[in-house]
Formats: C-alpha cells, structure tokens, sequence
C-alpha cells in the first residue's frame, strides 16, 4: 500500500513532544468552524477501504469479528487491478461470505484503480466516478457512494460533488475528507471545513472522524495501546458533539493489530451503550428522513406563526 505521507504541521509536534502551529489549529477546528448535522441518535461507522479487488485472509479476519460483534461494515473497493484489468469475482465471494456470516455488508466505490485523483481537471474525475459507479451496477452490485484514493481530492471537490448531484442519482454521498491534526497534503483545504455530516447539493458527505490505522501503524509506527487510547479518545468527543463517529480501516493493516479494533468496540460498547453501528448508506437514508421531518416542522411552524400587521393590513385577527 502507497500512500501519501500526511503532512508533518511541525516536527515536534509529529514527535508528540510540543504542540507546534496544531494549538491554534486545534482551536480553530474544535471551536470556531464546526458546522454541518449533528446525527439525531448515535451512529458510529466501521469503513474499509480495499485498494485491489481481493479477498485475502485479513478480510476475512476483519469480517470475522464483525460478524461476532454483529457490526456492519461499508466496504469501499476499486473496479480494476493495478494492471487496469476489472475484477469483480473476489468482491463476491466477499459478498457471498457475509451472506453466510450475517455480516450487514455494503459496497461503495473507492475509484476505478488506486490512482490519486489531485491534480487532474474537473471532468476527469466527474468521468472516473461516474464510470465506476455504473460499471458496478453493471455487474449487479448496486453503489451508491464513493471515496477518492488516497482521499485526494483538493479544495474544488465540492464542485465535482456539485456536478455529480445533477446526474440522476449517480452517488448519494461521498466519504473522502478527513479532518486531523496531521493534514494530508491534499486536504489543506479542510483546514476549515466540516467535521459532521453535512449536504453537498443533495448529496451527503461523510468525514472520516480521525486517523486511520494505516497512517498510525505503517506511517507514525504507534504501539497498539496507543492507537486504542486515540481511537477512543476520538470517539468519545465525536459522539458527544455530533452523535457520529467514522472510522476508515485497511484490512491488510487491521488484520495484523485486531487487538486495537476489539478493544476500541468493547470501550464504545461500555462508554457508549445506546449507540447503534450503521452503514453508509443507511445513515444518508436515515439523514434524509431526518431533514424532511425538520423541514415540515419549520413549514408548520411558519405556517401557524400569526400574521404581522402589515400582512393583515392592520387588521387584528378574529382569535386574537
């Protein structure tokens, strides 16, 4: 797996040992732009990114435990291999054995092939999508969600979004920004952006809520207890501001530390005991159900509001 290096905000804070510029990002972030939709109930979301089409024994470990746990699990996976040929058999033995294993499975689109989408023109990456998404519903997998590789998308993605949202339904959310002291390179312009959930033109963005296993294993080499205490510490404030929290693993890199993901579940499980697990696309569902009934509130409301005199014409209502 080759992923970008997130970039370092001050090397003393990389090493965890002074806070750097990540004080004054911190306050900014946790404080001054914190917008979007705060999830009616609790909702966490377990995602797994596969960067090849493949069902290899640390997937199956992955969905092994869920499958205990009884926690479902949005699998985002690319159509092609490296070597640009489609492969779809390994995504339906998945399929088949979470059918076997009532796994509550969902699969999203994570790009044709693992290949950055940053610095490339607008209706390339409107193309990629859109092919992506239809060449799996060609072959029976129905997707409606998409994330970028590498989470590669740069400040005008939300006009990609934009785009995309008049194309008859093509995704119904896109889950590719992530908001962390340690920014990638290509996510500068999440600098102040949104952590929650939050509408795009109609369609739904989720943010990943913190680091992921890759860039905390492979990239900063932290021990297994520290990614638990993080990972716990991120879900515990995410749930209390937002009642949602998004983690993104790599079933190569969580298979090898499962420990860490069965200790972070046993910590929601006793810290958190009303929370419920969802996929993707039963949040967006459940989001939009949620805005309706908000939005005929509000109409209500302005509805049964008494008119201003000077709607009336200075004439007092007969129930006044």
């Amino acid at each position: 797996m080759n992923h970008p290096s997130p970039l370092r905000l001050s090397r003393a804070g990389a090493r965890g040992t002074k806070m750097g510029v990540r004080i004054p990002y911190y306050l900014f972030s946790t404080f001054l732009f914190q917008s979007g939709v705060r999830v009616p109930s609790k909702r966490i979301l377990i995602t797994a990114d596969l960067d090849e089409p493949g069902f290899d024994v640390w997937t199956k470990k992955l969905m092994d435990m869920l499958s205990e746990a009884h926690i479902p699990l949005t699998l985002f996976c690319t159509n092609e291999l490296q070597g640009g040929r489609e492969s779809y058999a390994a995504l339906r033995r998945i399929v088949d054995f979470a059918g076997r294993n009532n796994v509550t499975l969902e699969i999203a689109s994570h790009s044709i092939r693992h290949e950055s989408l940053a610095h490339t023109d607008l209706p390339h990456v409107i193309a990629t999508i859109q092919k992506s998404i239809t060449s799996f519903r060609r072959q029976g997998i129905p997707v409606c969600g998409f994330r970028a590789p590498y989470l590669s998308t740069e400040g005008r993605y939300r006009q990609v979004l934009k785009e995309m949202s008049t194309r008859d339904g093509i995704i119904l959310y896109d889950s590719s920004t992530l908001f962390e002291g340690n920014l990638f390179v290509s996510r500068i312009h999440d600098f102040l952006r949104y952590k929650p959930p939050h509408d795009v033109a109609d369609i739904w963005e989720l943010p990943i809520s913190c680091l992921d296993d890759y860039h905390l294993f492979t990239k900063l080499r932290r021990t297994e207890d520290f990614v638990c205490q993080y990972w716990r510490r991120k879900v515990d404030v995410s749930l209390r501001k937002y009642n949602y929290f998004l983690l993104l693993l790599h079933p190569d890199v969580i298979g090898i530390h499962l420990s860490a993901l069965e200790a972070l579940l046993l910590h929601c499980k006793r810290a958190h005991p009303t929370v419920s697990y969802t996929t993707c696309l039963k949040l967006v569902e459940e989001l939009n159900v949620w805005n309706k009934r908000r939005s005929n509130c509000e109409n209500e409301d302005l509805h049964d509001k008494p008119a201003s005199a000077e709607e009336t014409n200075g004439e007092v209502p007969d129930n006044a």
